[in-house]
């Protein structure tokens, strides 16, 4: 009499078929965090830690200039559905991807990103996995895989959309509100620091803080800019500057106070347009490429900088003393409130 052995991550003959759901399951897993990896840099999805964004749109999150999730979502779906030698080139891949990437969060961004790290673990595991193909889940994968795919194509065609908008839109405008040197000097004793680049009016005593290297804020911007609600009275914005993001927002400061003959709303527009294509720059305070890439549409955005960096220092000083530490925020009459999109338009 013959024993068949079997184990946990193995599938099995007959009616053995707990191993091979834990297997699906396993790769399910897999697929979902590649995929959420992908999303995370295309869409801008809400992470779990502040270092996740980081991490993700670092110059190492990009390989031949496609996000690294995709890489593994092709090689979990060989996983998946090819048996064989593919398969275990698959789970080597897989293994080798997740030692290297945990090494570049440890000891060269000296970040950790909690989603990169799950994945790194699921992708050890994989190693267990056998090579028999699993027909169970073969099909609820693949249609798992087509609708994030069709997610990830759609936002980026909306993205792609919003910034032909914006880079268009009121380009034919008359002049409004111009940047002129008394307005650039703003007077702090009254706290009218606020800047109103999203709407032709502003709420007086409310204000929307905001950070240049926060995903959520972000998505805001892009929301408000492609949307009707620009013609809405809506609050100033204020930007919150750290270390890990005073060049990128010095950069874009500089480039809409440079912009005297357009108004205030069309500049903020079109530089945001110009940089919203590649997300990346906020994320990596990537200054000198935000530089480059808005050079040609503000030429002299350079000599604005000193003007940008004492507009922030004042914008700092009235986020310190409120005592806001997230963004985005809204502080209004006096109190700092959390976000919500009713606080910052006209009721």
């Amino acid at each position: 009499m013959t024993t068949r052995k079997s184990s946990l991550f193995s599938i099995g003959e007959g009616n053995d078929s707990f191993p091979a759901l834990k297997e699906s399951l396993l790769c399910g897993i897999g697929i979902f965090l590649a995929v959420y990896t992908v999303l995370l840099k295309l869409a801008a999805l809400p992470c779990v830690s502040g270092d996740c964004h980081r991490v993700i749109h670092s110059s190492y999150g990009t390989f031949m200039g496609l996000p690294v999730g995709l890489y593994s979502l092709v090689l979990w779906s060989i996983l998946l559905t090819l048996p064989g030698w593919p398969s275990r080139v698959a789970k080597i891949l897989l293994a080798l991807g997740a030692v290297y990437f945990l090494i570049i969060q440890a000891f060269v961004l000296n970040m950790f990103c909690p989603i990169c790290g799950t994945h790194a673990l699921v992708s050890f595991l994989a190693v267990m996995l056998s090579d028999n193909r699993r027909r169970s889940a073969l099909f609820g994968f693949i249609g798992v895989i087509a609708a994030f795919c069709f997610i990830v194509w759609s936002g980026h065609q909306a993205r792609g959309r919003l910034q032909e908008q914006l880079l268009h839109d009121g380009v034919e405008a008359p002049l409004l509100l111009p940047v002129r040197e008394a307005e650039v000097s703003v007077s702090f004793s009254s706290g009218e620091v606020g800047l109103p680049w999203l709407s032709r009016e502003t709420l007086s005593d409310t204000h929307l803080v905001i950070s240049f290297t926060c995903s959520q804020c972000l998505s805001v911007l892009e929301s408000f800019l492609a949307g009707s609600k620009k013609s809405q009275p809506m609050a100033t914005l204020l930007l919150k500057v750290v270390s890990d993001n005073r060049a990128i927002t010095e950069t874009f400061l500089a480039a809409v106070l440079s912009r005297s003959d357009l108004s205030q709303q069309v500049a903020f527009s079109r530089a945001f347009g110009l940089l919203i294509g590649d997300k990346d720059v906020f994320f990596r305070n990537d200054g000198d490429t935000a530089a480059f890439l808005l050079i040609e549409e503000f030429p002299t955005l350079n000599n604005f900088k000193n003007k940008a960096e004492t507009l922030l220092d004042q914008h700092a000083v009235l986020i310190e003393l409120m005592g806001v530490y997230q963004t985005p925020s809204v502080l209004k009459k006096g109190g700092v409130l959390a976000y919500s999109e009713s606080l910052i338009l006209q009721p």
